[in-house]
This record gives structure tokens, C-alpha cells and sequence, in this order.
């Protein structure tokens, strides 16, 4: 089960990757525009904008395998009381599984996607000097839903405990 804590910092103002490997062993990066993590705790539904890549179902189809790696936030349980938005936006984490579902995204997923950029918008435009529209072209309307059991869960922010696995 996903703890609580991270819950809150994947709802948190965040940006994600996914990375699969395909039947020859080769890597892929994919773009992710959000995720929602199940009721039960236990899964992650990631939606990918319309251009995502031509080998994402492949490699998913062929293997399986999946990771989604999520980095920013000032939510999560490493986050400074205050939150200070210099320091916390690096935390970050990789959650590890194998693939479960796929259907095309509806307006719920929109609806996630939006509130997601919303939530990275009110953060990193000011911290950054990002401009609306980058903003607005990372979290495009989802063409695809993704689900996946999480099998692990791993910090991989910077510092001590980089690497380390999170028990859930």
C-alpha cells in the first residue's frame, strides 16, 4: 500500500516520467501529464498527452515493466514547516510495477491533468520564471490511461537515503 504521505505528495505540485524497456532491452522515456493513485492505495493510473511515444503499449505489451519516477512538490514527507519552496521541489521518487490496464482517457483523467498543472503552474511559475504557456504544453488533455500495481516504492531524492527503498 502506497503510504500516506506520499499520497499527499503525488497530489502535490509535481512532474513525472515513465520508463519501459522494450523486447530488444532498450529503454524508453515517456512523458507523463498526470496520475491519480487508486482508492485502494495499491495502484497508479498515469495519463499520457496524445503525442506519447509509438513503443509505450509495445514494450508494456511485451514485458510489463514500468517505472514512474515523480520529482517536485512542497507536500511531501520531506518537505521543510514551513514549506520552502527552494529546497522541497527536489524531492522525489520512483515507483516500480508491472503493467495492468490501458483505455483511452476521458474527462475525469482531463479533469486530473488540469488540476495537476494547476497545482505546478501556481508553484513554478513564480520559483522559475516558467512561462504559462511551457506550463500549459506539459500538461496537455491525456489521450491514454494507464494502470499499474505498485510493486515498489524508492527515494530517490538527493542526499542520504538516495536509493533507499520505501516500505509500504
Amino acid at each position: 500500500m502506497i503510504p500516506e504521505e506520499i499520497v499527499t505528495f503525488l497530489e502535490g505540485a509535481t512532474v513525472g516520467f515513465a520508463a519501459t524497456r522494450d523486447a530488444h532491452l532498450v529503454p524508453h522515456i515517456h512523458f507523463v501529464a498526470g496520475w491519480i493513485v487508486g482508492d485502494d492505495r495499491k495502484t497508479i493510473t498515469c495519463f499520457f498527452p496524445p503525442n506519447y511515444s509509438k513503443v509505450l503499449m509495445p514494450s508494456l505489451q511485451d514485458n510489463g515493466q514500468f517505472a514512474l519516477t515523480v520529482l517536485g512538490s512542497t507536500s511531501g514527507p520531506k518537505a521543510s514547516k514551513p514549506p520552502r519552496p527552494d529546497v522541497d521541489f527536489h524531492e522525489c521518487y520512483q515507483f516500480k510495477g508491472d503493467y495492468a490496464t490501458s483505455r483511452l482517457a476521458n474527462a475525469a483523467d482531463a479533469a486530473v491533468v488540469d488540476r495537476k498543472g494547476e497545482s505546478f503552474r501556481k508553484l513554478f511559475v513564480p520559483l522559475f520564471g516558467f512561462s504559462e504557456e511551457a506550463c500549459a504544453a506539459r500538461f496537455k488533455k491525456p489521450a491514454l490511461a494507464m494502470t499499474f500495481p505498485v510493486r515498489e516504492i524508492f527515494d530517490q531524492t538527493p542526499g542520504p537515503g538516495a536509493g533507499r527503498r520505501v516500505e509500504t
